[in-house]
């Protein structure tokens, strides 16, 4: 599957969320979500009860398989593209726009970039289960461009509750591309599913 049948996929994805649901007006001053704070209380969770990871990861025609038990370094390491995206620092913040909206399954939660240049993440989207409250999904979407580089990635992080009030990552998607200058341009994805 090439780049742009991802980018219609999720595109397909998001416009079929958003076209049915009811959304409040943008505001600037609202917190952001705790992104670095969710990964490192992970990290713990994932390695104090004995959780792994399956990977298949794709480089252009390349494929790579790996399962693993990570350590919580090996769990920090695993989890650290996820704080990439976290634009929860006053440097950062105050440049992105709130939005509150509703779907028939979810409250979502809208951080969207609006100078572009101050931060590589251009959105951030978190979805809780309007029945539960739980932390649904988080959608990402970054990209960094300049003379000599250009890159971009959608991640889309997946949760399930194991108890009343007890939520893990599920599984992590991440589809993207690179190019450097005088080389071609190179698309990737990686899914990853947490194990027991």
């Amino acid at each position: 599957m090439k780049w742009i049948d991802y980018l219609m996929l999720f595109g397909g994805i998001i416009f079929i969320l958003s076209s049915c649901s009811k959304s409040t007006e943008y505001q600037s001053d609202q917190n952001t979500f705790d992104l670095e704070g969710l990964v490192n209380s992970q990290v713990f969770f994932l390695y104090d009860n004995h959780y792994g990871i399956h990977k298949i990861t794709k480089l252009g025609s390349k494929e790579e398989v790996v399962e693993q038990y990570p350590d919580s370094s090996g769990w920090a390491n695993e989890l650290k593209i996820l704080k990439t995206a976290d634009i929860n620092k006053p440097g950062v913040r105050p440049y992105y726009n709130f939005k509150s909206s509703e779907s028939f399954l979810y409250s979502i939660d809208s951080y969207i970039l609006n100078e572009t240049g101050r931060s590589n993440t251009l959105f951030q989207k978190i979805y809780r289960d309007k029945q539960t409250n739980h932390l649904a999904r988080i959608m990402v979407e970054q990209r960094i461009d300049n003379p000599i580089y250009h890159s971009g990635r959608y991640i889309v992080i997946v949760f399930k509750g194991l108890e009343e009030d007890v939520v893990i990552i599920d599984s992590i998607k991440v589809t993207g591309y690179q190019k450097i200058i005088f080389l071609d341009t190179t698309f990737y994805n990686s899914i990853s599913r947490i194990i027991q």
